[in-house]
């Protein structure tokens, strides 16, 4: 694995950098770059998000990132209740365009003889607006099937064919597009999550 080592800031300790970004399978650039790391296209295997190596403890790292959400570098930050007893967590929005996504950020100890902490990062879909999106497809099937059927039969006497053959098939033909729509969303929130990656490690290597 390489590993890609952000240059000492001064105040930090001699010859260890405060944080280094590590490349997961990819090399990602770091944050002082300026630049996100690459996304995969929503039709290949998504690139697993990159984790950060900091001096910092856990404790320090949630304290860090939550004084910065409050002035307003970090949009939806909250902290997470660990019910298993497992080191603090944390959450941000990324943001997919239709879909948004809460970036977790779960800090953990390198180890009894190590110092520091490894920040590893997780999409999870926030499930509200594809609730959403789902029920309203499910419910507007049968009103919309009996409104045509009725205005069909109406305007035209001839019509006694069952609308159903037809309108179902028809509205089952969008349900590819909103599979890409949700696709699309996924990968915009990956982006968004990599320039936020990029801002936290930026963050946590500032004294």
């Amino acid at each position: 694995m390489k590993h890609t080592t952000v240059p000492a800031v001064p105040g930090g300790e001699i010859g260890i950098s405060p944080i280094a970004l590590v490349a997961t399978p990819e090399e990602y650039r770091t944050p002082h770059e300026q630049q996100p790391p690459a996304v995969a296209p929503a039709s290949k295997l998504p690139v697993p998000l990159p984790s950060l190596r900091s001096s910092l403890s856990v404790a320090q790292i949630i304290d860090r990132l939550a004084r910065e959400s409050k002035r307003g570098r970090l949009a939806g930050f909250r902290h997470l209740n660990q019910h298993d007893g497992s080191s603090p967590a944390a959450a941000v929005t990324a943001f997919g365009g239709v879909y948004d996504y809460d970036l977790i950020i779960r800090p953990l100890p390198l180890g009894p003889q190590q110092s520091g902490s490894r920040v590893e990062f997780e999409l999870r879909l926030l499930r509200k607006m594809p609730a959403v999106a789902i029920l309203l497809f499910i419910f507007s099937i049968v009103p919309g099937l009996q409104l045509t059927h009725s205005m069909l039969s109406i305007y035209f006497s001839w019509y006694t064919i069952q609308t159903w053959w037809w309108y179902l098939p028809l509205v089952l033909l969008s349900a590819p597009f909103m599979w890409k729509q949700f696709k699309a969303s996924q990968a915009e929130a990956r982006r968004d999550a990599a320039v936020t990656i990029g801002k936290i490690g930026t963050l946590l290597a500032t004294k």
